[in-house]
Order: C-alpha cells, then sequence, then structure tokens
C-alpha cells in the first residue's frame, strides 16, 4: 500500500490536481479529480465512502460510494446494511463501486475452494435489497488473481461497479472497462459515460391499436429474443429498454398518424371505386374490396387509438 504522504506525488504524476481523502478509510481509499469537479464528502466510514460530485455539464448532482471491504464477513455484513441504509435516502443517480471481497455466485471464482453459499447469497441479497444492478464489464470477467502459477492460481471478481435505475436513465452510454493489471493483484476499473440531458423526453405509451396488427407479437418475439450479455436483472432493463426504442419506430413505420391513415384510406376507396366504374374487370372488384377492408381496419385503429 502506497503510503498518505506519498499522495500529492502520485496525484500530479497522474494528472489529477484535486485529492480528496478522510481519515476513517485507513488511507485504503483515495479520491483524485481534476478541471472543474467539485465533491463534497457526505460521510465517510471505516469500509466506504460516499461522494457528492457535481460538474457544470451535469443537470444534477451524481453519488458515488466508494468501497473496500473487510476479509472479515461480520464486518461486511455490517456493510451491506450500511448500504441497504443508503439506498433509502439517496434521491437521483448514484453509483457503489470498489473492492467487495467476495462474489455473488460461483462463476465468479476459477480456481481454488468455493466460497460459502451465504456469503454470497448474504451480498447478491444486499444488492437487491438495494435496488441496485452490477453494470457488467468488457474482457475478462475476473479483477483478482493471486499470481501463483498452476494449480494454486485463482482468479476471482472481488470488485466491481454497481448502479441505480436512475443512473442508467440518466447516461444510457455508461460502460465498465476491467483493464490490465500491471503491479497490482487487482485490475483496474473504468467507468466511463456520456452527459446527455433530455429535459423534456417523450414518454414510452402503449397504444392498443399495436395489437391489431398482425406483425405485433412477432416485433416482440424478435425484439426480446436478442441475446444480452449480462446479469439476469440488468439483462432484463435492458430488454425493456431496448423494446421500447423497436415499438417506437415499429409504430412510426407503421401506424404513422391514425387520422391520416384513414384520409389515405378513404382516398384509396374513392380511387377503386373510380376504375371499377370505368372498366368493371373482376380484377378491379377486388382491388375495391381491399381498399373498403383497408379503410374499415383504418377506421377501427382511429376509434381504438381515440378510446
Amino acid at each position: 500500500m502506497i503510503r498518505e504522504s506519498k499522495r500529492p506525488v502520485v496525484a500530479a504524476k497522474l494528472g489529477f490536481d484535486n485529492q480528496i481523502s478522510e481519515e476513517p478509510v485507513d488511507n485504503k481509499i483515495w479520491v483524485l479529480a481534476k478541471g472543474n469537479i467539485q465533491i463534497q464528502i457526505i460521510r465517510a466510514a471505516r469500509q466506504y465512502i460516499i461522494l457528492r460530485v457535481s460538474e457544470e455539464s451535469l443537470t444534477h448532482p451524481l453519488f458515488i460510494l466508494a468501497v473496500y471491504a473487510s476479509c472479515f464477513k461480520d464486518l461486511r455484513m455490517a456493510l451491506w446494511d450500511e448500504l441497504r441504509n443508503t439506498s433509502c435516502s439517496m434521491v437521483g443517480p448514484w453509483v457503489v463501486c470498489g473492492h467487495f471481497n467476495t462474489t455473488t455466485s460461483p462463476d465468479e471464482r476459477l480456481g481454488g475452494p468455493l466460497q460459502m453459499t451465504t456469503v454470497m447469497t448474504g451480498f447478491h441479497e444486499a444488492i437487491s435489497d438495494s435496488g441496485l444492478l452490477d453494470a457488467g464489464f468488457l474482457r475478462t470477467p475476473y479483477t483478482w488473481c493471486n499470481n501463483r502459477v498452476g494449480r494454486s492460481r485463482r482468479w476471482v471478481r472481488l470488485d466491481r461497479i454497481l448502479i441505480n435505475p436512475e443512473w442508467m436513465r440518466n447516461f444510457s452510454s455508461c460502460k465498465v472497462d476491467q483493464l490490465t493489471r500491471a503491479y497490482s493483484k487487482h485490475s483496474p476499473i473504468l467507468l466511463t459515460f456520456q452527459v446527455q440531458p433530455t429535459p423534456f423526453p417523450r414518454p414510452f405509451r402503449f397504444q392498443r391499436i399495436w395489437t391489431t396488427h398482425d406483425n405485433f407479437f412477432s416485433t416482440i418475439k424478435a425484439s426480446w429474443n436478442d441475446e444480452i450479455t449480462t446479469t439476469h436483472m440488468l439483462k432484463f432493463v435492458l430488454k425493456m429498454k431496448k423494446l421500447k426504442t423497436v415499438l417506437k419506430s415499429w409504430n412510426k413505420e407503421v401506424f404513422r398518424d391514425v387520422n391520416k391513415n384513414v384520409q389515405d384510406a378513404e382516398k384509396e376507396v374513392l380511387k377503386a371505386e373510380f376504375t371499377l366504374l370505368n372498366s368493371q374487370t373482376e380484377e378491379d372488384t377486388l382491388k375495391l374490396n381491399q381498399a373498403h377492408a383497408n379503410l374499415k381496419m383504418a377506421y377501427l385503429q382511429e376509434e381504438i387509438f381515440w378510446k
């Protein structure tokens, strides 16, 4: 561990001009920033620190809970309770990140003995109770390696980033990259996101007229069956978000403006009637029948839309 007295030197070499640390975290969590980012410490404890971050490009402040969890189970359980309590008072986008010293499932460990189920379940329940979602990762699924050789080598996902739904709504482009290890046993984790404010977003509304179209359910099925690799809860959220986008696009392509659809259908009927008056052929009779069917469907869709 780097001595706290070296923090200004390390920060300068990394290009940061703002340093924040707090006594209770035992020099295990450093907060470094640069530019016009304003950081306020909300709370600091032995295993975590809560920060309020604001910047001119942000429409509202962000909250970050940085974690360095204990290697002792009882202390970690106390940390999970703190996480639950914090989630009750947290408003707006917030992210929980750092070293949690445990996993949520056996899949997050390669090599060595399996972790106790109760330990994994406790962490998993704390994440769920706090309304948080695993932000996923790029590259390798493991963030820690003991650097041993052969069968003694172990890989574990001890570090991660958790986000709340509000964060997803505000920063849909966020991604987590687990970078290459060099000197540490831990992989650095890089969270990137873009600020894309949408002050007056148009809300998604389900339209009953969609169910009248033959391709409605097949469109939903095709969108839902697209594979997304992440945790189950985050997968559900991302699939719902994608489905809304697909249905909006499908609605514009298929239904467009219901009032204009009726007007267009009425014009097609008049055109087909005029053509049949001059030809009296069976083919033009079928075209008129189809035009009437299309008009009835347009009337039905207009009626459902305005109910």
